[in-house]
């Protein structure tokens, strides 16, 4: 609609000068618009040669954080012409979970000879996962008064996740060695789990007989001790009592904090939350990045409800077993095994986070 409008602007102009022209027998003015009828075509002429030396593509981060980062998703465009444009497109943004779709306006200057990214500021992304695509770009000359237009559609997806702050949260040892119950076992350490083996080495004083792989050292000739492996258990619980879904972007970025900081010191958990369709405590364990990852791809889908999560967990869970507890309720407040943690709020969390002391 804008291009429109100038387009008719700028022939009201051109008519204006040649009645003008006519009316006071002008040839100053209607030099002046001959130019005026001839510049269209010119740069029409010079758009069209130039369409073919303008590529472009989508960029962006496979994984985007709300806020700052979100300005990284763009085109890239690379101008091997000899004439500067300004590039203007849109960017279509699909969630294929709940249907929802945005568009995003961006627009930017290319030098003759250069490469750039043309990105736009979506401030207000929501969680999961969305399908990006790209129509087509409008070239225009630097004045922004005519175009062409390249067609080529270029599609792509991105992951948008809660921002994470720095935490004062530390994991002790005894959350790290507690022993329980997993699928995983960890690549260094040795403990008392007979189902995988660490490493074999040779017999010691001290070892235990039981230990002594007895066929190996039959071999060769030599006592031959296996250590067993200890499994990764989850052993911290982080219950959502809430019923926020993606509009408590303050909220998420808490549990996105305190789950990654718990993550980065190899302390593997569980996000419980009941869910209130199925009415009955939902789990997700925590052991790598993708993990947390899927949480947020899946978080459309769930529903959350509030309730007594600990005490519903243990029966759902029946002896499962951990070393601490920790709940975020919808008012943003932190408990660590039923003791008042923290209250954040949305101005001042990134604060609170840093300098809040938690040990688990």
């Amino acid at each position: 609609m804008k291009y429109l409008s100038r387009m008719v602007l700028y022939l009201g102009i051109a008519t204006v000068t040649l009645y003008t022209a006519v009316i006071y027998n002008s040839k100053g003015v209607l030099l002046l618009c001959g130019m005026a009828i001839l510049l269209p075509l010119f740069f029409s002429c010079m758009l069209l040669r130039t369409r073919g030396k303008i590529e472009y593509d989508l960029s962006f981060p496979e994984v985007v954080q709300t806020g700052s980062d979100i300005e990284k998703i763009g085109i890239e465009v690379k101008n091997t012409g000899k004439m500067p444009v300004l590039i203007k497109s849109k960017l279509l943004f699909n969630n294929p979970r709940d249907g929802k779709k945005h568009k995003e306006k961006i627009s930017g200057k290319i030098g003759a000879g250069e490469k750039r990214l043309v990105s736009g500021k979506w401030k207000e992304a929501e969680l999961g996962m969305w399908q990006i695509s790209c129509e087509s770009i409008w070239i225009y000359e630097t004045f922004g008064w005519f175009c062409v237009r390249k067609r080529r559609k270029r599609t792509g997806a991105v992951m948008v996740f809660p921002e994470c702050f720095e935490t004062g949260i530390k994991v002790g040892i005894r959350t790290r060695m507690f022993f329980s119950d997993g699928e995983q076992y960890h690549p260094q350490w040795n403990g008392d789990d007979p189902a995988e083996i660490l490493k074999l080495r040779e017999y010691r004083e001290g070892d235990r007989m039981n230990r002594i792989h007895w066929k190996l050292s039959a071999r060769t000739d030599m006592l031959i001790v296996k250590e067993m492996s200890m499994p990764l258990g989850c052993n911290v619980v982080l219950f959502l009592n809430t019923d926020r879904k993606k509009d408590g972007r303050a909220y998420w970025e808490i549990v996105h904090t305190i789950s990654a900081g718990m993550l980065e010191q190899e302390c593997f958990h569980y996000l419980a939350w009941r869910e209130k369709k199925e009415e009955k405590m939902v789990r997700k364990a925590i052991r790598k990045e993708e993990d947390l990852y899927e949480f947020w791809m899946e978080l459309p889908e769930h529903e959350f409800e509030k309730g007594d999560l600990k005490q519903q967990y243990s029966q759902d869970f029946l002896g499962e077993q951990y070393v601490s507890y920790l709940e975020l309720n919808e008012k943003m407040e932190l408990y660590c095994n039923g003791t008042w943690i923290q209250r954040f709020s949305e101005e001042k969390m990134q604060q609170q986070m840093q300098e809040m002391e938690l040990i688990l």
